[in-house]
C-alpha cells in the first residue's frame, strides 16, 4: 500500500494539493468523491431522452442522423443507439466512443455543451482512494508522511 500511498501524497499526481494540507485534511481529502471517473455506459436513444431530456435528445439526433447520410462509421453509431436489447447501445465510456464524439464536436456536428452532456452521462465522481484501489486507512497517512519526510 505505500508504494501507491507514499507517490501518491509526494507526488500529488492529481493536483489535490496535499502539500498544503495537515494529515486530517489530507484523509479527507484523499476519501472525497471529488474525482471524475469514466465508466462504461451503455447510452440508446431512450437512455439519451431520459438524462438529457427531449429538447436536447431531439436536436442530437437530428444531428447524428444527418452526419450517418454521409459517415458510415456514423451511421453504425446511430444504429447501436436504436438497440435496445441486452448488450444493446453504445458504450459512451470506451476511449474511441468519446474520441468519435470529441470529432464530432470538432467538425461542427454537435455542439460542445452536446458533446459534453453525451460523455456526462458514462462520468461519475468518485476518490482518489478508489481510483488507487486503497480502503480506508487513516493511519497510514501519519506513516507515509514519516517516510516522504524520511527520504528528502
Amino acid at each position: 500500500m505505500y508504494e501507491i500511498l507514499v507517490p501518491e501524497l509526494r507526488d500529488d499526481p492529481a493536483g489535490i494539493g496535499y502539500a498544503d494540507m495537515t494529515d486530517e485534511q489530507r484523509l479527507e481529502a484523499f476519501y472525497a468523491d471529488t474525482q471524475t471517473a469514466v465508466v462504461s455506459t451503455r447510452a440508446t436513444w431512450r437512455a439519451m431522452l431520459a438524462a438529457l431530456g427531449p429538447e436536447i435528445t431531439a436536436t442530437i439526433k437530428a444531428k447524428i442522423d444527418a452526419a450517418a447520410q454521409t459517415n458510415p462509421a456514423i451511421a453504425l453509431a446511430a444504429d447501436m443507439l436504436t438497440t435496445y436489447s441486452d448488450g444493446g447501445g453504445l458504450d459512451i465510456g470506451h476511449h474511441y466512443t468519446r474520441a468519435v464524439i470529441d470529432q464530432l464536436v470538432a467538425s461542427s456536428v454537435l455542439t460542445e455543451p452536446e458533446g459534453s452532456a453525451i460523455k456526462a452521462m458514462a462520468e461519475t465522481k468518485t476518490s482518489r482512494s478508489k481510483i488507487l484501489g486503497i480502503s480506508p486507512a487513516d493511519g497510514h497517512f501519519s506513516s507515509a508522511r514519516r517516510m516522504i519526510e524520511e527520504q528528502q
